[in-house]
């Protein structure tokens, strides 16, 4: 069974990649917005299919791209957490 530190640690990595994960999205629906003015289904439909392709595939490679940075932090990530924050060795086994 994990130890404290260990969850505790894995909690903060995971919580570190969700704000992340919506900061990003916050920023590509601000710059969204910017560019289209008062974002609507109405206004989005009626951009040009370019810049339809081009916001939903930018949104779905950052997608995978955080999906993999958190498979990365939750598996790797703690034990940097539990290193530097905690002070904790990495565990044997």
């Amino acid at each position: 069974m994990p130890s404290r530190e260990v969850l505790l640690a894995k909690v903060l990595c995971g919580g570190i990649v969700v704000s992340l994960m919506l900061t990003i999205m916050g920023a590509m629906l601000t710059a969204l917005e910017m560019r289209a003015g008062r974002l609507t289904s109405e206004s989005f439909f009626a951009l040009p299919f370019s810049f339809k392709f081009l916001i939903v595939s930018i949104s779905l490679f950052v997608f995978f791209i955080l999906l993999l940075f958190t498979v990365f932090l939750w598996k790797v990530g703690y034990k940097l957490v539990l290193k530097y924050v905690f002070g904790v060795k990495e565990e044997a086994g």
